[in-house]
């Protein structure tokens, strides 16, 4: 008799999240096959068009979208991956912490891209090894692109989740040539080392 099986409704909700969560990676991966979008749009139009479409039902969230920095063209494989880590941290954010701001910012570097999605929800407390499903993901993408993600929050304090993301290489020294070139004297070497 199930009704005398209380310790099963535990597996049940997660069996239950577990098939809400793929639904929803279904829905992002299939509009992530619009590569020539996020492209076209960039990351910051992209998170922009994101957040709005989630707080469409809510007109009580103000979404603000701010890029620092000189901003440049970086691997669609990072961009992807930030705009899906940006567009679960939003989720979760309209999902379970009913903000009236979610700030999302961009910061351009020498050495890579920094994403900050912030919100001024309720929060949550952090407990290790209580990660839900979301944010194992979040983590999970993090770690294929070399990038270091970090989740502040307390209850009532709302929730940051901040991603640092490292360029490629070739993108570094290709951005430190392109400096170099503009400096007043300089001119390209044509196949010698720039020392």
């Amino acid at each position: 008799d199930l009704s005398d099986r209380t310790d099963i409704l535990p597996q049940i909700d997660l069996a239950r999240e577990m098939v809400r969560n793929s639904h929803e990676e279904a829905r992002r991966s299939i509009a992530a096959m619009r590569p020539d979008h996020l492209e076209a749009v960039g990351l910051a139009g992209a998170l922009r068009e994101s957040a709005e479409r989630m707080v469409a039902g809510a007109s009580s969230i103000e979404v603000r979208v701010t890029s620092t920095g000189s901003e440049r063209s970086i691997p669609l494989r990072i961009s992807d991956t930030l705009l899906r880590i940006g567009h679960e941290a939003i989720a979760n954010a309209v999902r379970h912490a009913h903000p009236s701001h979610i700030d999302i910012e961009l910061r351009y570097d020498s050495s890579g891209v920094e994403l900050i999605v912030t919100d001024d929800g309720s929060g949550f407390q952090l407990t290790d090894g209580q990660e839900g499903f979301g944010m194992r993901g979040m983590h999970k993408r993090a770690d294929s692109i070399g990038a270091r993600l970090l989740v502040r929050t307390a209850r009532d304090q709302g929730t940051s989740v901040q991603v640092v993301a490292p360029l490629p290489p070739s993108l570094l020294r290709s951005a430190w040539e392109r400096l170099l070139f503009r400096l007043p004297g300089r001119k390209p070497s044509h196949g010698h080392a720039v020392s």
